[in-house]
This record gives C-alpha cells, structure tokens and sequence, in this order.
C-alpha cells in the first residue's frame, strides 16, 4: 500500500509462480473477495447503528441517506474503493481494477434482499470480470514488460508524478451536471509511458537520426547473421533513401478508436511542456512549444475541452487560428497551443505574412502532436496535412535541434506508417523494408478488455434488387450502342429505392435503437443513430422520408405506448455547405454545426419539463463520420459505398461503451452489400497491429518509368525546354506558348500518343507525390523528381490532355427500378415486429433454372435480347433459346467428364441425392468449372450459332450452372423441358 500526498496510490496483491497462484487466477479472486467482506461489514455496521438510534435504513442509493454517511462508509474502506489502482500481479502478467465505486450500492441491495447467493458468489465473480488486462507489448519479453508497466505506475517522475498530476481529478460530466474522477485506462497509461520513455530515448542523443546505417546494420546482424553483404548494402541504401528520421524525430501511436485518445493527447502535451533538457543544469523546458493538430472542429474541441478540464494544463492551453493568435500565444508563455489543421499556416504562407513570427519559430524546438494521422473522409489527405508534415517536418532549428511529430491514429495508412513508424528488420532476406507503430493498443486488444465494444458484432444487411426493365431500355439503344450499368448516383438516388430504406431504417430505429441504453425505470432508452448517405441530394430527401416513417410508426399499434416520444424525436441533417444546394442550418431550424451536434446529443433535454427524449436520428453526408465521439451513439445506417479506413472510422463510431449500452448495431443498406463484404478485410486489417506492406522501391521504379516515357517524348522534350527556357525569361516565348496548339494537334492527329502521354504524365505525377513525404528527393538518384518546375510543367500538360481526351462514358444507361429484400446477417433481424405483410424475394421468373432465372433478372439480358435481335415480347425465345443451349452444354460436360476423370462430379452428385453423403460445394465447384471451361472450348460448343451472344454471361453465373447442372444430372435430364411450339418459333427462318 502507497500513500503520497494523502493520495492512496495503489493497492497490490502478488502471486508466484512458485507457490502455484497466478495474478489473473488468485489474486482477483482474492482481491475480490477482500473487497467484498470490506464492504459487507462496513454497510452491516452502518445498518446496526441506524438500529440502535431507532431510525430505518434507508438504503445505501436513497436520497435520504446523507451525504456525510454515505462519505464515511466510503471512507473506511477507502483503501479499496479509493485506490487509484488496484492490481493483481505475478511475475509473467499485470491486472489492473480501474474502479469499484458501483460495488457498495450493489453489496447493500444485497444485503437488503438477504441474497447470499450474490454475496458470496455473483458479486465476488463481477469484481474478478471488472479487471481489465495491462496492454500488451509485442516483441517484448513478459518480464520486461511487466518491469515497464511497474515503471509506469510506480516511477516517480512517469509513473507517481503523472498520478498526481494528471490523473485522479475530479472533472464535468459530459451527461449531467456533476462531476467525475479522470482514471487512465491501462492502455492509456502504457501509451502515454512508452510514448515519454521514447522521447527521453531520441532526445537523449538528439543529432543522431532515427534511422541511422548504424543501426540498421547491427539490426540486420541480430535478424539475419548470415545476410550476404551485398544485399546488407542494398537494404541499408534502400533504407536510408526514405526521409523518415532523418530532419526530424517521430513517434507513431496506433490506438484503438474509442481507446480515449483524446485524454492521452492532452496528457501528452503537458508532459512535454514538462519535460526538462537533460543538458540544462537549471532544467530549463525542451520544448519551447507543443501544438496539438486536430482536422476536425469535432476533435479540435474535444481537446480544447480536456485540456481546460484538466487543472494541469488550464493555465498553458490556448487556440490559435491566426498568425497573431500563435504570435500573441508565444509572448505570453503560452506552452500548448492547439489549432486547426485547416487553418494552420504553412512556412511559405507564414514566411510571407509574418517574417519575423516565422523567424522566431526557427529558432524553437516544437513538438507537434496530431491526432487522427490518416487521410480524410474523402481519401485524400489535406493540402494543409500535407504542408504541416512535408514543410513543418523539414524544418530543423537552428543548431542540432530536432522537432517533434507524434501521430496518433487508430487506422495508420501505409503512407503514414512509412513517413513516422518504426523500421523493423526484414525477417528473412527476401523481405520488403516493413514500418510498424512504436505502440500499438488495437481494437483487438481493445475488445478483449472490454474498453469498447465490438463494432462488427452486430451487423444487419438489406439487400436490393434492381429489376431492368427491358422494353424501355431496348428502345433507347441505337445502332451500335452499347448499355451500361446505372450509376451510384442514380441507384442511391432511386426514389423508390430511397422510400423502402426509409421505411426499414425507421422501423429499426424505433423499435430497436430507442429501446438501447436504457437506465432502470425508463420505457424508453437513450440510443441514437446515425444514417450515413450518398450524397446531399440523397440525404435531404432521407430527412424528409425518414420523418415521415416515423410519424408513421407513431400511429402503428406495435409502438402507440410510445407515440408521443416518437413523434418528438429529432431528425437532424449535418453536411458541408455546396454551391446549387441549401445550406445544412436551412433544414436545421437556422442551426449551426454546434447546436446542430447539441441538439442530436439532447443537451440539456434533462433539465426540460414535461415529456423528455433522449434520442435522436442524424443523416450525415462527409461530417461525423471519423473521430466524432458520442457514446449514446449505438446504430450506424450506411447508404452508400465505403471502404478501407472511411469504413473502419466510420463503424467505431458506435463502439463506445456506456453504462446500460450492452451492444451496437451496423445496418448496410448498401448497394449489393459492398459494406458488409469489405467490413471483414477492413477489420482484419485495421483491427490488430498494422505493418505497413507498401514498396516505396516499387513505386519508385513505376515513378522512374513514367518520367521516362513522358520526358523522353520528342515532342514533350522540346516544348519542356522551351517552357523552361520562357519561365527563366529567355527568349523562345514562341515555343512556349506554342505547347497549347501542340496538344491540341497531337489530340487530333495521333489520339493513342496523346492518352499515353497522359497516362504517363499523370503516373509520374501521382507516385511522385506518395513519395514525397516518404523518401528523401535531396538523394542524387531521386533528384531529377524533385524538380518542381518539370511537376508544374506535367501538370499543365496533363490537365490539358484531359480536358481535350474526353473520358465520358457515352453508353446508354439501362432503365431500372428497384426493389428492396431484408437480408439478415447476425443479430437483430429475427427480433423486429413482424408486418402485417413481408415483402418477399422477387422473382423474376419462375420455374426457370437458376441460371436462366438469375440471368433474365440483370442487364445481361437486355445485351442479349439485343443482340438477337429479339423484342421483350419475344423474351421467351430467348428463355427457350438458353434452356436449349443449357442442354446442350450439360451434355458436353457429361462426355468431358466420362473422358477426363471417370465421371467422378456426376458420381459425387448421385451419391448425395441417394445416400445423403456431404461432399464439400467448394470440392464439387472446383471440379465442375474444369469441366465446364473444358466444355466451353468443346467443338460442339464452340461451333454452336449463339454460342457468342449465350455462353458468355453463362459463365459469368457459373455457381448457378452448376446448380442447374446437378439437379439435371439427379432427375435423368428431365429437369429442364423446352416448350415445342416456342422452340419451333424460334428456329422458323425470319
């Protein structure tokens, strides 16, 4: 036990090995149990002394037990309750028991209810399931990091000096009026330590790069002793061709989303302002400046909040989105400065705007903490992002100085892994150069700790069925048109389509999410959800369906209890102004973003007479998707196409845990389900440590070969050093602005030369700019990239190239309209209200084979009904024509199949419709698409007079043939019977 400064710091239980305990084993029980009898007899004894004054226990929750008394029975097993941290530990692991101040409340009702069972049993086991496990440190020993996760609780200047200091503090309460105490995660403690204890490692020999041939070769030595020289120097030269390290110090942080990065931001802001130069005798700061870089007003103000919560950093944080604000804040002592990414300038602009500002910045040492170091919601990383980590990252201070970037991310693209991770040693000499997080927490971990929960545990999927309709898109084609698919635009902007998500997606909502997170004696609970539309089109109309729905289902008997919250539920809309559509604080009632977010959290909807209603319902086009945090926020409805880190962020944001939020709830109304299929590959890659696998080497190739063949073209090369020769003030100005006349000619004469020399402009232009932040342009094999005229000069020409290559898709776009199917994918769908009427799967033929069935339903159709020539009326020709065909083909694979194995599929069919054997679908997949593509080439086949216009989308629904194909094979080839008269038609000479 630890006490400092009236502080009790920590209460330990140790097991050994030795004895056969085990921390995660005994010590919580023990530690539990002990908790458990504390309480138990403190709250008995507090019942017999109300006793003996005659007086009536009220309880230990009830109002009328006085504050006094309930502080005193706290008080006497404050060792317990009041610890900072509890732990359980033995020599291979660390658990830590954040807080226990729920455990009274339940001991007394208890006690009230004369539960022994709870006692003894049900309380005790809740205590041990409330330990949450250290994080866990990869490539480390157990024993080195337990030492490590002692040091962070219990060294003075890391460990106690942060408990004093940073954590323990009583703050608002983001829900009610009251306050709260600040209690560090495991996690969070461990990131902040491994974070300082990185910094005390680079700033211990502060002109030695990160990534230095030293190192590298002693790691190469350790990882791979019998590496041929010769590739040694070739890892080594590869290496150091990167820019990472090499102007300024870096640290990545890959943390789960929901982990409460926020937190460790500010703690980390305040800890370098701390830190002391281990060369100043009078430990004068090392940091002249810490600015924390936010792209997002959400996230900027989540961190302006901390920090001025925190009594550690009130008098040191200030916001700065001019010049004058950073200016004003460095005169005045100003240690952390938090801004805008957006608005933050780059050295050019400030160089230019204020000279002696930028000056004086060139001679401090700053540290720059970004949160959120992926790319935007849209993909691209901002110009601002860009300047901050190209230009700010390139800045050395005058003298040996280094400045600072910490990243912290829950999603590290390749690219940011590459410009501030770690290098890892090839593991085997044929390897790629690899870069991982210096500390990484992950949403594995993160689950597995119960610090958030599981985003893709709970995930339901609405399918949609485009139906084409074939007349009218006949009619629109022309001689030699061609259909194409319709477009996202116009799918996501389908008004029918629209009307069926609208009525699902308010169904869910009322009968699922506002029964979410729901305190005892409430009918209703506090969840809210977020729908993520298509585009601002899409999402106004939504707001207005999605109203509706709701109105709707207030008058629906299944939900009348609750018709008036219904009714009273906010639907709000949130996107970024766009010129041609109204504004967003239009359809808001005047709102700002603000009160927009204020009013979807119901702030203040407590303090309200009458009727209140915690929940709500947002459409969201491009904002609140990544790092918005709210954790009443429990279903994500997603109307469009996402993917990679847009996907990831934007599922997370219903992970956080909240008392009485059991689970969260995705819903994909996606466009033939992209979501639900990319979510896997997207958890799998974001959800644990994250390495980064790009090849800068490759790229840089791919970039050396661009530049050649657009800088190697005659005509390119010519018009290059006369506008190079015009931009220096020469005299061939003729040549220069001749370049526009050459394009425009070379569009018209020779079209191919003109698309590869976009195509190769642009490649050159693209890599060029990944590799900009990653590799070092200053090195003599990359220095002819690095010159910014040849770039603003391939710019020029490919943008003229586009302008006159027209790229527009000039195919017919096929008529259409949809219906809407539920497709159920894990929980929640089987436990909505039943309608009165299920809408069922269409089909759009019936008793036709699955191929010919799947086939007539899709674009494909109409490509084949044109191509034969054939009228919608004349639709079952074409049926005829493929069942005949079908026929044909099957019986081709039967004599492949008699000539290549035996027979071994069509055996393997029979045996499962006779004798019930399992053969596996991929076994018998795998087996018929090497008779099938056999048969495709089969002189029969290929000699057949549609064989061009049927067998190609055939195989395209190869699964589906194949299914045909067994049930054929099980009913003797009567399964698919042709219609004479329709057959005879068919073959009758036009």
């Amino acid at each position: 036990m630890f006490f400092v400064n009236g502080l009790y710091l920590a209460y330990a239980e140790l097991k050994t090995a030795q004895t056969g305990q085990t921390a995660a084993g005994h010590g919580r029980k023990k530690i539990a149990h002990d908790c458990v009898e504390a309480g138990i007899a403190v709250l008995r004894e507090a019942r017999e002394r109300y006793a003996a004054e005659g007086g009536r226990w009220p309880g230990f929750r009830h109002r009328d037990l006085s504050e006094k008394v309930r502080w005193e029975i706290r008080q006497a097993i404050c060792l317990y309750e009041k610890a900072t941290h509890i732990s359980a530990v033995d020599m291979g692991a660390m658990m830590v028991l954040p807080e226990i101040e729920w455990l009274l409340p339940e001991i007394d009702d208890a006690i009230e209810a004369d539960d022994t069972q709870a006692l003894v049993e049900a309380l005790p086991g809740k205590v041990v399931e409330a330990f949450m496990r250290t994080a866990e440190m990869r490539e480390k020993p157990a024993s080195v990091a337990l030492a490590e996760h002692l040091a962070s609780f219990f060294a003075p200047a890391d460990g106690v000096d942060r408990e004093i200091h940073f954590f323990n503090q009583n703050i608002p309460s983001r829900t009610t009026t009251a306050t709260e105490i600040l209690r560090p995660r495991p996690a969070q403690r461990a990131m902040l330590y491994q974070a300082m204890r990185r910094v005390h490692e680079l700033y211990a020999k502060e002109s030695k790069s990160k990534i230095n041939e030293v190192d590298i070769r002693a790691a190469l030595a350790l990882s791979l002793p019998g590496l041929d020289p010769k590739k040694a120097d070739e890892i080594v030269r590869k290496t150091l061709l990167h820019r990472n390290g090499q102007e300024s110090h870096s640290i990545l942080l890959q943390g789960a989303a929901g982990l409460g990065k926020t937190n460790v931001i500010v703690w980390l802001a305040q800890a370098l302002a701390d830190m002391a130069d281990p060369r100043s005798a009078a430990a004068a700061p090392l940091f002249d400046l810490c600015i924390l870089l936010t792209d997002r007003t959400e996230l900027r103000q989540n961190v302006a909040q901390q920090a001025a919560r925190l009594r550690a950093t009130q008098n040191i944080v200030a916001e700065a989105e001019t010049f004058r604000d950073l200016r004003d804040g460095l005169q005045s002592g100003v240690r952390v400065v938090v801004v805008n990414i957006q608005k933050f300038p780059s050295i050019r602009k400030l160089a230019e705007a204020d000279p002696a500002l930028a000056k004086l910045l060139a001679t401090k040492r700053v540290a720059f903490v970004i949160d959120e170091v992926h790319r935007s919601q849209n993909g691209i990383l901002h110009d601002a992002t860009i300047e901050i980590f190209d230009e700010w990252g390139t800045l050395r201070p005058e003298g040996a100085k280094r400045n600072l970037i910490v990243g912290l991310t829950a999603t590290p693209r390749d690219e940011i892994l590459a410009r501030f991770g770690e290098w890892r040693s090839p593991a085997a000499a044929g390897d790629d150069i690899r870069w991982a997080p210096y500390f990484a927490y992950t949403m594995t971990q993160a689950i597995r700790d119960r610090v958030i929960l599981n985003p893709i545990q709970n995930v339901l999927r609405f399918e949609d069925h485009l139906q084409y309709k074939i007349t009218e898109s006949v009619q629109k084609l022309q001689d030699g048109d061609k259909l194409r698919a319709p477009s996202s635009d116009e799918i996501y902007q389908n008004p029918n389509r629209q009307a069926f998500v609208a009525k699902q997606a308010a169904l869910v909502f009322v009968a699922k999410t506002m029964m979410t997170i729901r305190p005892p004696g409430r009918a209703l609970g506090e969840g809210k959800a977020m729908f993520a539309a298509h585009s601002i089109k899409a999402a106004i109309a939504y707001q207005k369906l999605l109203r509706a729905e709701l109105d709707t289902l207030a008058m629906d008997p299944r939900f009348v209890v609750h018709a008036e919250a219904i009714r009273h539920c906010p639907v709000l809309l949130l996107y970024t102004d766009k010129q041609g559509e109204p504004t967003c604080a239009s359809l808001n009632g005047g709102r700002n973003q603000d009160a927009i977010i204020d009013e979807f959290r119901r702030k203040g909807e407590g303090a309200k007479q009458g009727l209140k209603v915690y929940n709500a319902l947002m459409v969201v086009v491009d904002k609140l998707l990544t790092g918005f945090d709210e954790p009443t926020l429990h279903t994500l409805f997603i109307d469009r196409g996402m993917d990679d880190v847009l996907l990831f962020q934007a599922a997370c944001r219903v992970n956080r845990w909240r008392k009485w939020k059991n689970d969260c709830l995705l819903v994909d109304f996606s466009h033939a389900g992209v979501v639900s299929k990319n979510l896997p590959k997207v958890f799998a890659k974001y959800g644990g440590i994250t390495v980064s696998d790009l090849d800068a080497m490759n790229l840089k190739e791919k970039m050396d070969k661009a530049f050649k063949l657009f800088f190697d073209d005659k005509g390119i090369s010519a018009h290059w050093r006369s506008w190079k020769a015009a931009q220096a003030g020469g005299k061939d100005k003729e040549g220069a602005t001749g370049l526009s006349d050459f394009l425009d000619e070379l569009t018209k004469e020779d079209k191919p030369r003109a698309i590869n020399l976009r195509h190769a402009g642009s490649a050159w232009l693209g890599s060029r700019e990944r590799l900009w932040g990653i590799l070092d342009f200053k090195k003599p094999e990359l220095a002819r990239h690095a010159d910014e005229k040849r770039a603003t000069f391939a710019e020029q020409v490919v943008k003229h190239l586009a302008s006159k290559l027209s790229d527009e898709d000039d195919r017919v776009g096929a008529v259409f309209d949809i219906d809407l199917v539920e497709d159920a994918v894990g929980w929640g769908l089987d436990e909505l209200p039943e309608a009165q009427q299920k809408k069922k799967k269409p089909q759009s033929e019936t008793g036709l084979p699955h191929s010919i069935g799947g086939l007539m339903a899709s674009l494909d159709a109409i490509e084949l009904l044109a191509a034969l020539q054939l009228t919608e009326q004349q639709k079952l020709l074409l049926i005829e024509k493929l069942k005949k065909f079908l026929i044909t083909l099957f019986q081709v694979i039967d004599g492949e199949g008699r000539r290549r194995n035996k027979d071994i599929h069509r055996k393997m069919v029979l045996a499962m419709a006779k004798d019930g054997t399992d053969f596996p679908w991929e076994d018998r997949y795998t087996k018929f698409k090497e008779l099938l593509d056999a048969g495709a080439l089969n002189l029969k086949i290929f000699a057949h007079p549609d064989r061009k216009a049927l067998l190609p989308p055939l195989m395209k629904r190869a699964e589906l043939v194949m299914a045909d194909y067994e049930e054929w094979v099980v009913s003797g080839g009567t399964s698919i019977t042709l219609n004479p008269a329709t057959v005879a038609e068919s073959e009758t000479p036009s």
